[in-house]
């Protein structure tokens, strides 16, 4: 039987229809599922920022523990999650993955519920499964400390679903629960700090009815939400932390490189976290560029169809689908004015980290499911969206494959590495100062000896 995007959407709705009463928990579990198939395996362990995390809480005090920057981050509530996590686990990293595993599948699940607001259902079903089977959770999957960013965008999510509610019937039970998302997302994560100020330009762009009046008290919650955090993050981070990274933050203007910092994360990136071309891609830009441009062959496929969704919206969409499109556009470059502030001096190409991606491949598969929906309707015949479909479609899990494989081969020798190192330690033992004090590197952490041996007792529960 000859593929047609069609008869695939038409199945994909006759699925969801024929599920009936039970099509809630179906998806929900089936989105469960999905993150723990391809991610969840037995054979990871601690690293990189793990034990950063995990030296704070073998040797500071509870409370101190919880209330301390990480460089120029404070996220307490993050910090209580997963202290809670770790006490409960232990040593059995393959826990901590599953717990993030899941997590993820509820954020692809509220995906999959704000596509449909923007998005008819199937397609918003097959961007929302593109989602969470997409190679950057390996980053925040199977490497348990980024859970922060996990759990942030997911309270994101619901302070953008609540958006759209409030924006259809107002109360003030709706403002409170969008003000404790967004409350709870910066707690959880700063790379929400400036992501959060979408959600009062979500209703300036997309209400309908009175919405200056609603974007003034969603602009007032969020203000709200700021006064609090900032309270909290001078009281207990404050300067020292938030200039750790960039030691003349406050004493000037940013050069040129920082604006490069925000295309590559808020633009750049969020189309390669969709079609990453890492290895063809380098090679296609090296060929026709020279060796020294190779890195922008990871951009440029994802570019071309980027540009084509917006130039097709600006041209052909409704006036609606334009406002969504820019709503799309200064959400996936917020966070990214801010984070650079503190980062763009680390490197140019960690605005790409694929953590950041949690949060801005949802404006992308938005974008692109815009730009798709608009082509749809200018086509003649809908049989011929096949040709662009099933090509597009291959890339993506071609991509998402291939990435796939890369990271997990690669965090798989890291972490087998840091646990064979932590079996070798002897718990319970005093050790010398001398021996206590010697330096050892595990992935890109150094620590102690002594630091290493508390931690083990702290993750056996001595």
């Amino acid at each position: 039987m000859t593929f047609t995007y069609s008869r695939l959407a038409a199945r994909i709705e006759s699925t969801l229809d024929s599920l009936a009463a039970s099509k809630f928990t179906t998806i929900f579990i089936f989105f469960l599922a999905i993150p723990v198939i391809v991610f969840w395996r037995p054979y990871y362990f601690f690293r990189s920022d793990d034990w950063t995390a995990l030296t704070q809480m073998a040797l500071l005090p509870f409370w101190q523990y919880l209330h301390s920057p990480d460089a120029e981050q404070w996220f307490p509530f993050f910090h209580l999650v997963y202290y809670a996590l770790i006490k409960i686990a232990g040593d059995r990293y393959s826990l901590l993955v599953l717990a993030n595993s899941l997590l993820t599948g509820v954020n692809a699940f509220l995906v999959y519920q704000f596509l449909q607001i923007h998005l008819d259902r199937s397609l918003s079903l097959i961007l929302s499964v593109i989602y969470a089977g997409a190679t950057l959770h390996t980053a925040t999957i199977c490497h348990t400390y980024n859970l922060c960013y996990i759990m942030s965008f997911g309270f994101f999510l619901g302070a953008l679903l609540l958006t759209a509610r409030y924006l259809q019937r107002s109360s003030a039970l709706i403002l409170a629960g969008i003000g404790l998302c967004c409350l709870l997302a910066l707690l959880s994560h700063s790379f929400a700090i400036l992501a959060i100020a979408a959600v009062p330009l979500y209703g300036l762009l997309l209400g309908a009815e009175d919405k200056l009046r609603k974007f003034l008290a969603l602009a007032g919650v969020i203000a709200l939400v700021y006064l609090v955090f900032a309270c909290g993050y001078f009281t207990f981070a404050g300067t020292v932390a938030a200039t750790s990274h960039n030691r003349q933050l406050l004493s000037g203007l940013p050069g040129l490189s920082y604006y490069l910092y925000a295309v590559v994360g808020g633009i750049l990136s969020p189309n390669y976290h969709l079609f990453r071309t890492d290895l063809f891609g380098r090679i296609l830009a090296e060929t026709l560029l020279g060796a020294e441009y190779k890195n922008l062959g990871l951009f440029l496929p994802g570019l071309i169809i980027y540009l084509a969704a917006v130039g097709l919206t600006m041209f052909k969409g409704a006036s609606r689908e334009k406002r969504l499109v820019l709503w799309v556009i200064l959400a996936n470059l917020l966070p990214f004015v801010l984070v650079g502030l503190a980062r763009y001096q680390i490197s140019l190409f960690q605005a790409a980290s694929d953590r950041y991606g949690v949060f801005t491949l949802l404006g992308t598969l938005l974008l692109m499911g815009t730009g798709w929906r608009i082509f749809l309707r200018n086509l003649s015949g809908h049989s011929r969206a096949s040709l662009v479909a099933v090509p597009l479609l291959a890339l993506i899990i071609a991509s998402q494959v291939s990435g796939i494989m890369y990271r997990q081969s690669s965090y798989k020798k890291k972490s087998l590495a840091a646990l064979a190192f932590y079996r070798s330690l002897a718990s319970g033992d005093n050790l010398a100062p001398a021996a206590a004090g010697e330096k050892i590197r595990i992935d890109d952490y150094e620590f102690t000896r002594g630091q290493a041996l508390a931690i083990k007792r702290f993750l056996q529960g001595h």
